[in-house]
């Protein structure tokens, strides 16, 4: 195994499952690593149904994505640590990819995968939006349309 996929969880739910779900279609050879920022919910039953494939360690608090990220990193020894959130669909062939790239360019510190426009929950800004953003146009407007 030449990857670890780290996945930092928190009360995600199906999400985790259908990321570890699109991992494991994916590839047979990584390593699935998941940290779990404490969760309160039943995300950690997928660690049930996929206990042949899926390594945990589970935190006793919530340390946040920084915190998560550190675990992944201390406890793998692969050559790649790919870091994905649980909303992350992983597709087939994107590890594979990664990990060539990272072989031709073995002075590249780290590498990312495309993120679908359709999967961005806004927009991608725009210069024009993040002016009106930053100077609160969008805000005013907003709250003249609610006072009606």
């Amino acid at each position: 195994m030449s990857s670890t996929v780290a996945i930092v969880n928190w009360n995600s739910g199906d999400l985790l499952r259908t990321c570890i779900e699109s991992v494991i279609a994916t590839t047979t050879s990584v390593k699935i690593l998941v940290i779990d920022n404490a969760s309160r919910d039943f995300s950690m039953d997928c660690k049930l149904e996929f206990s042949d494939r899926v390594n945990l360690i589970r935190l006793s608090e919530n340390r946040g994505f920084a915190g998560g990220v550190n675990q992944a990193f201390r406890w793998t020894s692969t050559p790649y640590v790919l870091i994905i959130n649980p909303d992350i669909q992983v597709l087939p062939g994107a590890i594979q990819l990664l990990e060539e790239f990272m072989g031709q360019y073995p002075r590249a510190g780290a590498a990312g995968g495309y993120v679908g426009e359709k999967y961005l929950p806004r927009p991608f800004p725009t210069t024009r939006s993040l002016i009106l953003e930053n100077l609160g146009v969008q805000r005013l407007t907003i709250a003249a349309l609610r006072s009606g």
